[in-house]
This record gives structure tokens, C-alpha cells and sequence, in this order.
């Protein structure tokens, strides 16, 4: 059973919180019920509940599980530090985030048996893979795996998104080193068609202003980092898997783009040989993948090793 709230705690904690954590604290404390076994999940942003519900129904009670959009991982974390510090039973509560750029930052949560973080940087990393590429052009396409076709997309798929990893490699880097010294960067503000140039065949190249236009978008006061301090950063990503310092809503973008030039180039062959034309699903133009995708990928290793261990 919970330990009783301290009701002093409790509004000194509301007082200190943002809009946002207060109004799922209190969500939390309404819905506890320490007679029954019911879990409470703490989910970072709306499309965890598109990705994580598919993998978790197996082994979680979903009929009286109560989960929470917390809107952001600073809330998560503020939340599992009250509901910690107030004896709240830890398996009664489950929390997910994102990695993002953490690690870096030496800030990262503590990943336990109630907090999982994901491999990469975002949950979008996971599905802006060229083995979800792979599930896709089966499941929903239609193509043979290892057709021509099949292959022709897959290729061009993996190549593309080799060159979008280099040509975005030190716009992340400034993202870590400006945040390192405290700076603040907007990446919701990017407008990343300004920056990069992927031409039909997935060829991608960062624009000549690219760089400069990116900086100018999502900076928000004065703080630059140094040469020196740009070349540290790009050294500690360096030999990363990319799907860690990636921004995954960026590798979303260009994972939906180049997939989709490279099916038109299927149906441009098609065309000329008077054959039927493949439909391109529609939410590779609608940005709905988590939709479409969702329930198709397998889950990774360590989130089914979280689940496990519970």
C-alpha cells in the first residue's frame, strides 16, 4: 500500500510544477487505488500510445491499466521522482522515454524495472528503419521480398539514408554542443526541406545554406559553441549507432521521403512497360507511420527484456 501523501509536499510540489505536471499528478492520485492491482503508465508524448500499447498488451492487464500522456520526458521525471519519494509502489507504475540527446548531455533518467528509454533517440528511430522498410513493402505494397522491385527500393533506401546520417551529423553535433554549455535549441522549429536537398533517386545533399538556415530556426539566445568544442561533439558521435544522435522525428522525415521517390521510380518502370502501378500507402505523404506501422514491427530486444523482467 501507498504511504499517505503528505498534503504539505503535495502542494509545495504543484506550486513548483509546470501546468502540465500537476494536471496528471492529480489524474495519478485520483486514479491510485491501493486495494487493487491496476498500472499506471507514464507515457513522454501522444505517439507512445500509437507504438508502445501493441508490445506491452501481452504481458500488462490493459483493462485496468490507466496511462498517462505526460507531454514531455521533464515531466516523466518529475512525476517519478514524487510518486518515488511518496511510497508509491514501484510495479505499480511504468514509465517510458525517449533517450534523446541525454547521454551526451550526462542527464540521461536512470533506466530501472519501472523506466524504460529507448535504443535509439525516439521511438521514431524504430520505425524509420530499412527492416520496417522491409515489413512494408511485403505487408502493405505488396512486393515480393527479394524481387527486383523489393531489392531496387531496398538499396536505394539503404544508401540514401547512409548520406542523410553524414549530411545531418554536424547539425546534431551543434544541437549537443550548444546544449552543453546551456544553450537552448528549438528543434520543433526546423524546417528541414530548407536544409536538405533529396533529389528522385534519394540522393540526399545539405543544401548551401542549409546548415546556417538550421542554426538560424531552432537557436534560441546567444550561446554558440566553439570550434573546439563542435569537434568534441562530433568526435563523441562519431562511432555511435546514428539512431542515437539522429533526432528520430529527422530520420522519420527523410525515412517517409526517400522511401516514397523510391517507389515512384518502381511505378515510372511500370508506367513505360504498361504494367498495373503499385499504390504508395497513403501515410508515407500523410506522415501517419506510427498508424500504419505500429503494430507491424517487431519490438526491440531490450524493451521485451524490460517487459521480462517485471
Amino acid at each position: 500500500m501507498a504511504a499517505q501523501v503528505d498534503d504539505s509536499d503535495y502542494v509545495e510540489f504543484l506550486a513548483e510544477q509546470t501546468r502540465s505536471t500537476a494536471s496528471v499528478l492529480h489524474q495519478f492520485i485520483l486514479l491510485f487505488n491501493p486495494n487493487d492491482d491496476s498500472i499506471h503508465i507514464f507515457f513522454e508524448g501522444a505517439e507512445d500510445f500509437l507504438y508502445y500499447p501493441a508490445f506491452l498488451r501481452a504481458t500488462i492487464d490493459f483493462d485496468s491499466a490507466h496511462m498517462h500522456n505526460c507531454r514531455g520526458k521533464p515531466v516523466v521525471r518529475q512525476l517519478k521522482d514524487f510518486i518515488s519519494r511518496n511510497g508509491y509502489p514501484s510495479n505499480r507504475c511504468l514509465y517510458f522515454v525517449d533517450r534523446d540527446f541525454d547521454d551526451y548531455l550526462d542527464c540521461q533518467m536512470v533506466a530501472d524495472e519501472s523506466t524504460y528509454i529507448t535504443d535509439g533517440y525516439s521511438i521514431e528511430n524504430d520505425i524509420a528503419t530499412v527492416d520496417a522498410a522491409k515489413i512494408l513493402l511485403t505487408d502493405v505494397v505488396g512486393l515480393g521480398r527479394g524481387s527486383d522491385e523489393f531489392n531496387l527500393v531496398i538499396s536505394s533506401l539503404n544508401q540514401s539514408v547512409g548520406e542523410f546520417n553524414q549530411a545531418i551529423r554536424p547539425i546534431m553535433a551543434w544541437c549537443i554542443a550548444v546544449r552543453a554549455k546551456g544553450g537552448k535549441v528549438n528543434l520543433n522549429n526546423a524546417k528541414l526541406s530548407g536544409v536538405f536537398n533529396i533529389s528522385r533517386n534519394g540522393k540526399v545533399k545539405r543544401k548551401t545554406n542549409g546548415f546556417a538556415g538550421f542554426i538560424r530556426s531552432t537557436k534560441s539566445g546567444n550561446i554558440a559553441p566553439t570550434t573546439a568544442e563542435l569537434k568534441t561533439a562530433l568526435r563523441r558521435i562519431s562511432t555511435d549507432d546514428p539512431r542515437k544522435w539522429v533526432r528520430g522525428k529527422y530520420a522519420l522525415w527523410h525515412f517517409e521521403l526517400a522511401l516514397a521517390k523510391a517507389l515512384e521510380i518502381i511505378n515510372e518502370a511500370r508506367s513505360q512497360a504498361n504494367e498495373q502501378e503499385i499504390s504508395i500507402p497513403s501515410a508515407l505523404r500523410a506522415h501517419q507511420m506510427f498508424e500504419l506501422m505500429g503494430g507491424r514491427i517487431p519490438p526491440p530486444s531490450s524493451l521485451l527484456r524490460f517487459l521480462d523482467n517485471r
